[in-house]
């Protein structure tokens, strides 16, 4: 269940699976309405640094700067491409359903 910080009292509020980012949910400590944000922005941070780090890491085990700089480079672009392919692929499954005439659950 994502978890994320009420922003009006700040402790944390528990949403089911299936909630969206954009819906709105009731805070169960302070009872307002608050909407559901998308996934942190250390999340992002964290996916597009692991790679890199990952491969420059295994470049410096093989005693090489050269080889850590090279696998840093590596890494940062096989995190693009899958991200882009990602991405494409959610744009494309998107516009098949909106052809089909179905929509997005409120």
């Amino acid at each position: 269940m994502p978890r994320f910080a009420c922003p009006r009292c700040q402790r944390t509020v528990e949403v089911p699976a299936n909630c969206q980012a954009g819906q709105k949910a009731d805070c169960p400590h302070c009872h307002g309405q608050v909407v559901i944000p998308s996934t942190s922005t250390l999340y992002w941070v964290c996916v597009w640094l692991a790679a890199p780090l990952l491969f420059a890491l295994l470049g410096l085990l093989q005693g090489s700067l050269q080889s850590a700089v090279a696998g840093a480079m590596a890494g940062l672009v096989l995190t693009a491409v899958v991200a882009g392919i990602v991405k494409g692929v959610n744009v494309l499954w998107d516009m098949l359903f909106r052809l089909a005439g179905w929509t997005e659950p409120k």
